[in-house]
């Protein structure tokens, strides 16, 4: 039994560390990484749905106790802006800077986590669905 849970430990480890779900790949651009921001792409795999995400997002920092709260702008509140879609086959990219809200960061092992919800059509018009999942990608600031 205990092998068990250390083989799905091991799993959900792996496929948080790809930073995906299936239909939502996510990645910090290479490159891009600063103690005071990151560009950020989203894409989505699917052939069908469109996926909405707000700019919103969590930061957290590795620690010895595990990840702890580096930041949060929440994804309910994003700064007056309304759901973002992404496209089926179709990529967004965001540059975040962070530097105005937190200062800059130490050097460390991050993720960051957004939220994203499928939409659904009805009739013309593209309604979320509540029905919400995360997805991180890890990042390092030396």
């Amino acid at each position: 039994m205990k092998k068990f849970f250390a083989m799905i430990a091991i799993l959900c480890l792996m496929a948080c560390s790809q930073g995906s779900n299936g239909d939502i790949e996510m990645y910090v651009e290479e490159g891009s990484v600063t103690n005071s921001g990151l560009t950020l792409v989203m894409l989505n795999h699917s052939e069908e749905i469109t996926y909405g995400h707000y700019l919103g997002y969590c930061l957290e920092k590795k620690t010895l106790f595990g990840w702890e709260d580096a930041d949060h702008m929440s994804d309910n509140v994003s700064n007056g802006n309304g759901m973002i879609g992404i496209n089926p086959g179709g990529q967004h990219t965001f540059t975040y800077d962070w530097s105005t809200m937190i200062g800059t960061l130490e050097a460390g092992t991050y993720r960051i986590t957004k939220t994203f919800c499928p939409g659904i059509k009805k009739e013309d018009v593209l309604e979320y669905s509540d029905d919400t999942f995360t997805v991180s990608a890890e990042f390092v600031i030396k």
